[in-house]
């Protein structure tokens, strides 16, 4: 009698629980199905933009009240990581949702504005850089950049304020009224020199954090080589000097910060005049951060993976959204194309087996029954810097990272509770752990065409490669 009692629970449960599911699943595909509205698109891609100098994740200084409004009714992630430190692997991950090494995709991929365009939007993209010459403008309607738009002195960079006022044009237009757009802006500010228009220089001087940041650092004889001190990002004063001062750098990048932030509220501005601002599915993340002096790496991006280099903002502001949500677990910039192609419900986009980026719509936004896994994030230092001087391959995972340096086979674990610190001494339990870390790297880059990792018999023997 006992013996059935416990089976007739046991398929209670069974029932209940299988129903749960249903009930989960069918709520989501009706909502995406039943007279589901294809929501205009905003992509706000931000160059060298470090996740902890925006004000909603913390940082003390006022640069971004504008994106901190956003945030209050959006879903910020606190964890999301670009892969490879560099503008061009970055948006590629971005617009494939492929992990950004060319041997591990090979062939023709397809851009999330392809896809777009092939359901029904039309696709228009203002940058502030030559991207456009990776294949990133295929798929677009319309496709603005440093060619046809006007640029700074260095003829390689379009301004914040010439990218809003574009964008706001676009939005405009009659032509687009009762069609779903797709708009794609990447800001360039603030990527070095940090040259902030007028009257952005001053924001930032001679605050507490200037003071507390000041430090003389030499300027490399070599134009190119930012470690150790000042390479290409190095400024001049009124007496045409050079500057040494690190609290002047770091208040500089704050202002295009700031000044990037204000042409953001511009854009976000003009759609709340439309009274559809809620109906919009807007997205903002950093293509990668920047290193201010992390590693002794001074004002640059691509060589170090340090937090400040591969930690990016990454803010979703769902459709009908009225309410902030912090999420916690570890993400990509590669999740980005299968959320949106997750969203809009189209099953013929399936997400293959193989591939890096994750849908971010799991069911664990609608019930919190499964225990999320432990997700591990590959990240490498640029295969195309030219600066570049060693290779460098590491994952997160379970709140650690692994920094290996495979010119000299050192391996260097960091802690990332709070900020990230050098894990100096290893225990027995660390050690085990440093080496789990190690075949993560191993299989997932082995035979790649960039790594070379010596004798591949010997690595099996180590337990390296599976």
């Amino acid at each position: 009698m006992k013996i059935r009692r416990i089976y007739l629970m046991g398929i209670v449960l069974f029932v209940f629980v299988a129903g749960l599911i249903t009930f989960i699943i069918v709520s989501r595909e009706s909502y995406i199905r039943s007279g589901f509205k294809k929501p205009n698109i905003l992509l706000i891609t931000v160059c060298s933009l470090r996740q902890d100098h925006l004000g909603y994740y913390g940082y003390s200084r006022l640069t971004t009240p504008n994106i901190d409004k956003l945030a209050q009714t959006s879903t910020l992630f606190t964890n999301c990581y670009t892969h490879i430190p560099w503008t061009i692997p970055a948006i590629k991950a971005l617009m494939t949702g492929n992990y950004p090494l060319p041997s591990l995709n090979a062939g023709k991929e397809t851009t999330l504005a392809e896809i777009l365009r092939s359901i029904g939007y039309v696709s228009f993209g203002v940058v502030g850089t030559f991207v456009d010459v990776s294949d990133f403008n295929t798929g677009f309607n319309g496709f603005w950049g440093p060619r046809n738009l006007e640029t700074s002195k260095d003829m390689n960079t379009v301004r914040a304020d010439v990218i809003a006022n574009k964008a706001i044009e676009i939005l405009a237009s009659k032509e687009i009224k009762d069609i779903p757009i797709f708009l794609w802006v990447f800001f360039k500010d603030p990527h070095w020199p940090y040259l902030p228009p007028e009257p952005y220089r001053e924001l930032f001087l001679n605050d507490s954090l200037y003071y507390n940041q000041f430090q003389q650092l030499k300027i490399n004889d070599n134009f190119h080589d930012s470690l150790g001190g000042i390479g290409e990002a190095r400024l001049k004063d009124a007496d045409n000097k050079f500057i040494t001062n690190k609290a002047y750098y770091i208040s500089q990048y704050d202002a295009e910060v700031f000044y990037m932030d204000t042409n953001i509220g511009k854009i976000l501005k003009y759609i709340k005049t439309t009274g559809h601002f809620n109906d919009w599915l807007i997205i903002l993340i950093s293509d990668h951060g920047e290193s201010l002096g992390e590693d002794e790496y001074f004002f640059d991006h691509g060589y170090e993976i340090s937090e400040g280099s591969v930690k990016v903002p990454f803010i979703i502001k769902f459709p009908k959204q009225n309410k902030g949500v912090l999420r916690d677990e570890f993400v990509s910039i590669c999740d980005i194309y299968y959320t949106i192609v997750d969203l809009l419900g189209f099953k013929k986009f399936v997400i293959p087996s193989n591939s890096y980026g994750k849908s971010l719509l799991s069911k664990n936004n609608w019930v919190k029954i499964f225990k999320k896994r432990n997700r591990v994030i590959m990240l490498n230092n640029s295969p195309y810097h030219e600066k570049e001087k060693e290779k460098l391959f590491g994952c997160v995972w379970n709140r650690y990272k692994l920094i290996w340096n495979l010119t000299n086979n050192e391996k260097k674990l960091y802690s990332l509770a709070g900020q990230e610190t050098l894990v100096g001494k290893y225990n027995k339990s660390k050690k085990w752990f440093i080496d789990k870390m190690s075949r993560f790297i191993m299989n997932f880059f082995i035979g790649k065409d960039e790594i070379q990792f010596g004798n591949i018999e010997q690595l099996k023997s180590l337990g390296y490669i599976q």
